[in-house]
């Protein structure tokens, strides 16, 4: 299925998900997709209002930051995105698996979250690769890309 985002007059972000998944909106920022029996894929993209924002250097910052978590630099469609997985803080049985990307001034957290009986079965690592497929299709468009 195909999804898309406007953020404002400039910044237009597209993707596509699995057919069979749901979609809604949490708060104003976050969409969440989910197959209720697999997990949740959140896609939350922020908009940075400070002209400071570099991303690269947040990018270096978190990765330092959750080194202890084993985090790796992953290329999909172009796009750099720092990957690591932990457990939720408000709930010791879900795995979380961050993806986290951006470009000039947008910050994109994208999440997979899941039971954590499901942990590196065959079935939830059919759904990660979902996701990373996900990651793949996102296009911005009318985005500023020398931030």
């Amino acid at each position: 299925m195909h999804f898309e985002i406007i953020k404002n007059s400039t910044i237009r972000i597209s993707f596509q998900y699995p057919s069979n998944w749901e979609n809604n909106i949490e708060g104003n920022e976050t969409y969440l997709f989910f197959n209720e029996n697999y997990g949740s894929f959140r896609f939350t993209p922020v908009l940075i209002e400070t002209t400071t924002f570099q991303i690269d250097k947040f990018l270096n910052d978190e990765y330092s930051e959750k080194k202890s978590l084993q985090p790796q630099w992953e290329d999909y469609n172009g796009l750099k995105f720092l990957h690591y997985l932990e457990e939720s803080e408000g709930d010791e049985n879900t795995i979380i698996h961050y993806f986290i990307s951006g470009i000039s001034s947008l910050l994109l957290v994208c999440s997979y979250a899941y039971d954590l009986s499901l942990h590196r079965t065959h079935k939830i690592n059919e759904e990660i690769l979902k996701v990373k497929e996900i990651l793949q299709t996102i296009k911005f468009i009318n985005i500023n890309k020398n931030g």
